[in-house]
């Protein structure tokens, strides 16, 4: 099969079946062209959207084998409410963390979801200070994560979508 693009809507292409040959041109409406532009940007804000989930989920998966180190939680600052990044989140207090491997800083992020402003500035002074485990890529210790799936009795979210 050959294709051939003759002008902006017109499409040859060469079929060979059983030794012949036959040529057929289809043409596009503007209807069509408007279809598969609306198609390709849905694609494309599809995998805008997905490729950064899809990131996270595999660093997920791999963590599993990582080594552990302590880490220790750092202030951070309240995220308003409103929409995230994809999704309506409540208030989010934003927090950081900082651990050491082969004697070198390194620090991540993450979030605790809140009810409201003053949840979200008691878990700021919560969290502070305290202890977690953290998983580090030993080819790369930059890419870490949290163990730690709760923290002052909330979910921990590492998510990066979920984070903006």
């Amino acid at each position: 099969m050959c294709l051939q693009i003759n002008e902006v809507t017109a499409i040859r292409v060469l079929f060979s079946t059983n030794r012949s040959y036959s040529m057929r041109t289809y043409f596009l409406s503007a209807n069509d062209i408007w279809k598969i532009l609306v198609a390709v940007l849905c694609l494309a804000v599809c995998m805008y959207a997905l490729v950064p989930e899809v990131r996270h989920q595999l660093n997920v998966f791999r963590s599993e084998s990582w080594p552990r180190v302590c880490g220790t939680v750092q202030r951070g600052e309240v995220l308003h409410s409103g929409a995230g990044k994809y999704l309506f989140l409540p208030f989010r207090s934003l927090l950081g963390y900082s651990y050491k491997v082969d004697s070198r800083p390194y620090w991540g992020f993450f979030a605790l979801p809140a009810e409201d402003m003053d949840v979200a500035e008691k878990l700021q002074k919560q969290a502070e200070g305290k202890t977690v485990t953290v998983k580090y890529d030993p080819r790369n210790p930059e890419n870490s994560l949290l163990e730690d799936e709760e923290l002052c009795e909330h979910r921990v979210t590492q998510n990066p979508t979920w984070l903006s």
